[in-house]
């Protein structure tokens, strides 16, 4: 009998409070690792806390007392079985095939449901309780729930819920196993999904042989091995997700810093686009730095440029200290500049400038100088643009003045008086740029620096610092190429001299548009070259391909631009449409086979392209004004 009861008090308390132990471990792992956070991160956090709880529920279902505390314990153990951990089970299958399945939600549905018969059941047929196990004077008490207990045969009702439910996960894992083998996939997405549906097979039957058995510690038992595979499910997620942010998040940094950079941030997608790279969509302030240098050729040493990347990193981790992961954002703007994009409102400006001044002075005394521009707080981050244009022009001023420190461009201006930063004009402007429009160039600067004027009311050093941050903007357009950019760098410093020379107003546009001019051209020549190699490219697609069908789509595709762009541009290049052209390289390949004499005219037809060798005669007379036999008869020489 002792032996009996230890046996008892193992399976029912020291089983499932080690396994609990083990889940506790992965659970406070998983929480403070500092990992990329897929989804089915998330899904395994609550999963491992739900299944502690439902692994500790059962020692104190035992241990607690008699009737009515293991009813109640059991119903609510088996509820978070059933309505929780179950569905969660499910959705982590459903997210790891990389799409949504109605299935699955009525799936979990009914798990809900089975749970809540489990309850209602198993309430009506218990009304007692009887002692389980007695060991060292800890006594252990099971509920009674008799089988065939009229009316309500609670009993059966509530193990044919439990196998039910496990039934239902053991189904699941069927369909992802079955999905799994006729997907053609491998690498993590393979690992993981054969991971979670091998754990979750395990635990369907485990549970499901240990509820007909009422051995409750077969699953108490299998949880081991399926956290391990659960983990091991997650652990290639991650490293899949790791993946693909070090591919994708470089380019949607780069998004962002295009679309602020020209002022475009007024798009809807933008938010989207920060919610990807874990920000707020809520980014409202802007925050420009670079690093005091004393001449311009140090910036192409490696050093400075180093310590710029160090005292930025370390800028964003001072300011994670006052807010919060998702409310800072740092970006890299060329010109050897660095933006901070902050979440502020509510107390938390006079925060952000508390961090500032804190880290300018540390930074000071380190012997390093800092000029910090910030732009004032906008109502949404659709407006993020005009406060970065803000603070780039407070961190310009500064420079201009031989000022260190934090520049808040507020202190340079009073919102209330004048107009506001010319952001539209300039976004126009920097948009005949990246697109090459010579046209609308001029025109385009005169719109911007008369809006300068009026915002600055006049101020010579206001226009200068202006145009200074104007040419820093265009170097960092993303679309130009980098011969241009260098090109671009190359000219700084004697654009610098010549805007720096500029004694009024009127040689200070002289020489802006000047420099606007030059980079505009550049720019269209750009555009010129590349239309011309692209159109190049085409024709040689077609030429190894005319034998067979040529679509324009599979065409533009190869050239990784728009089918309807293409179309556009073969026809500007060349004065033909595509459709056009391939019919004549087809007619032309077709006189040189004919001229050959070795195959008739319905073998050429197909040799070339053609269908049918009744539409290439009409094609061919269309083209040349004579059908192809005697095309054939006048370019063959007679035999003697």
């Amino acid at each position: 009998m002792m032996v009996k009861d230890a046996a008892l008090f193992v399976s029912n308390v020291a089983i499932p409070v080690m396994s609990s132990l083990v889940f506790t471990v992965c659970l406070v792992y998983f929480l403070l690792s500092n990992v990329h956070h897929p989804a089915s991160l998330k899904f395994l956090r609550v999963f491992l806390f739900s299944f502690t709880a439902f692994l500790l529920g059962r020692p104190l279902q035992v241990l607690l007392g008699p009737y009515p505390l293991p009813l109640i314990i059991v119903n609510l153990r088996v509820f978070l079985l059933g309505g929780i951990i179950a569905p969660l089970v499910i959705f982590m299958s459903n997210f790891l095939w990389r799409r949504r399945s109605v299935l699955m939600v009525e799936l979990a549905l009914l798990c809900v449901s089975l749970s809540v018969l489990y309850v209602v059941f198993n309430t009506l047929g218990t009304r007692d309780s009887v002692v389980l196990f007695e060991v060292v004077g800890v006594r252990g008490y099971e509920n009674a729930t008799p089988f065939g207990a009229a009316p309500y045969y609670g009993r059966e009702f509530a193990l044919y819920a439990q196998i039910s439910i496990g039934a239902l996960l053991l189904y699941v894992s069927f369909l992802g196993l079955r999905n799994l083998w006729g997907s053609g996939e491998g690498g993590a997405y393979l690992k993981k999904n054969l991971m979670i549906n091998m754990g979750l097979a395990v635990f369907a039957l485990s549970f499901i042989i240990g509820s007909c058995l009422a051995q409750w510690w077969l699953y108490y038992t299998a949880s081991f091995l399926v956290v391990i595979f659960f983990v091991a499910a997650v652990g290639y997620d991650v490293q899949e997700t790791n993946f693909l942010r070090e591919k994708v998040v470089p380019l949607i940094e780069r998004e962002i810093t295009s679309r602020i950079l020209v002022g475009e941030s007024e798009s809807k997608d933008l938010p989207q686009f920060l919610r990807l790279l874990s920000a707020s969509a809520e980014l409202n302030t802007a925050v420009v730095m670079r690093v005091h240098v004393s001449d311009v050729s140090s910036l192409r040493g490696g050093g400075d440029l180093e310590k710029g990347d160090r005292i930025s990193s370390r800028l964003e981790r001072e300011l994670r200290r006052y807010f919060l992961e998702d409310e800072v954002l740092m970006l890299h703007v060329g010109n050897h500049r660095s933006a901070i994009l902050v979440k502020t409102g509510e107390g938390k400006t006079a925060l952000l400038r508390e961090a500032l001044e804190g880290f300018y002075r540390t930074s000071s005394r380190e012997g390093v100088h800092l000029v910090i521009g910030v732009g004032r707080p906008k109502e949404s981050v659709c407006r993020i643009a005009t406060s970065f244009q803000e603070a780039v022009y407070a961190q310009q001023y500064g420079e201009v003045h031989h000022l260190d420190g934090v520049i808040e461009y507020e202190s340079l201006v009073d919102p209330g008086d004048g107009e506001a930063f010319p952001a539209s004009e300039k976004e126009a402007l920097v948009s005949s740029i990246k697109l090459g429009h010579l046209g609308s160039l001029e025109k385009a600067f005169g719109n911007y620096f008369n809006a300068v004027r009026r915002w600055s009311l006049d101020n010579p050093e206001w226009i200068r610092a202006t145009l200074y941050e104007l040419v820093g903007t265009v170097a960092g357009i993303p679309v130009l190429s980098s011969r241009i950019k260098a090109r671009i760098y190359a000219h700084l410093l004697s654009w610098g001299v010549e805007l720096q020379q500029a004694e009024d107003i009127e040689s200070m546009y002289r020489t802006g548009l000047e420099i606007v001019r030059a980079i505009g051209s550049w720019v269209s020549d750009q555009y010129r070259q590349r239309s011309s190699s692209l159109v190049d490219r085409a024709r040689s697609y077609v030429a190894e391909r005319f034998e067979r069908d040529i679509d324009y789509r599979e065409v533009a595709r190869s050239l990784n631009i728009s089918p309807s762009y293409f179309l556009h541009l073969f026809k500007r290049e060349t004065g033909r449409r595509f459709g056009e052209y391939v019919t004549s390289v087809r007619v032309e390949r077709a006189k040189e086979l004919l001229r050959e004499g070795r195959l008739n005219v319905t073998e050429v037809a197909f040799r070339v392209g053609f269908k049918s060798s009744s539409y290439f005669s009409y094609v061919f007379k269309r083209y040349e004004g004579v059908p192809p036999t005697a095309y054939r008869r006048r370019a063959t020489p007679s035999s003697t």
